[in-house]
């Protein structure tokens, strides 16, 4: 073989251990971040809580106004220990201003 055709190889195999190492990366920190997420989260059931369909202004959301279920009550828990927004379980919350009323959607929905 050519000295250029060794190289070539030998950069090829270098990018794709490379490519092989940023995936084994994701996949770790998908199954860590997914770990990290149970433990940090107080035991709360969305099926617990009354959710109304609602429109904004990045699309339509799930809302829950104020309730005594004790899965609303440890889900605001939850949101303000961290600072109104939690995603969890593929999904994102957000706690509205008036410090009772919470939004949800689908991971990712409605960014525009």
């Amino acid at each position: 073989m050519s000295k250029a055709k060794d190289e070539d190889e030998l950069w090829a195999k270098l990018r794709d251990w490379l490519n092989s190492g940023i995936e084994l990366k994701e996949s770790i920190d998908e199954v860590l971040g997914k770990k990290v997420e149970v433990l940090d989260h107080p035991e709360w059931n969305t099926t617990g809580i009354v959710w109304v369909e609602a429109q904004g202004t990045r699309g339509p959301y799930l809302r829950a106004e104020k309730q005594e279920s004790s899965d609303y009550v440890k889900m605001i828990s939850d949101l303000r220990n961290h600072n109104g927004k939690i995603t969890r379980q593929g999904e994102f919350f957000w706690l509205f201003s008036d410090g009772e009323t919470v939004g949800r959607k689908p991971k990712g929905a409605g960014t525009k």
